[in-house]
């Protein structure tokens, strides 16, 4: 998972982007939009945080350190909830990078990282 959205609800008010939780998932959204308890609900209920009890495969979390569009706590917390679950999770942070995460470093470990990842849990 690369910069992934964990929980929509909280991303909503601190991303770069906040029309977008409002528009994935059809709340409407206009400049006097804000998060009610009903829109929180909402977009929580379909956050992968609220599931996270029946996740089943191997997770790896791609995430850059300065990421403005979804803040690196997002993986951060799901990576400690998949662990603290006895889930099967790895996270690498990229610092200096962004949301892109497309510094050459960054590219090629996360390729390589991908690439190990499937290697080692994709059954042959």
């Amino acid at each position: 998972m690369r910069n992934p959205v964990i929980s929509v609800g909280e991303i909503a008010s601190v991303s770069d982007i906040p029309d977008w939780a409002f528009a994935e998932f059809g709340t409407g959204f206009g400049p006097r939009s804000i998060i009610t308890s009903e829109v929180f609900e909402k977009l929580q209920n379909a956050s992968p945080i609220a599931h996270v009890d029946a996740v089943k495969a191997p997770v790896l979390l791609l995430t850059g350190e300065i990421d403005q569009r979804v803040p690196p706590s997002q993986s951060k917390t799901y990576y400690h909830a998949l662990k603290g679950r006895g889930k099967e999770v790895e996270m690498l942070m990229f610092p200096g990078n962004g949301h892109s995460l497309d510094s050459v470093e960054a590219e090629l470990m996360s390729w390589e990282a991908g690439r190990n990842w499937f290697e080692r849990f994709a059954k042959r």
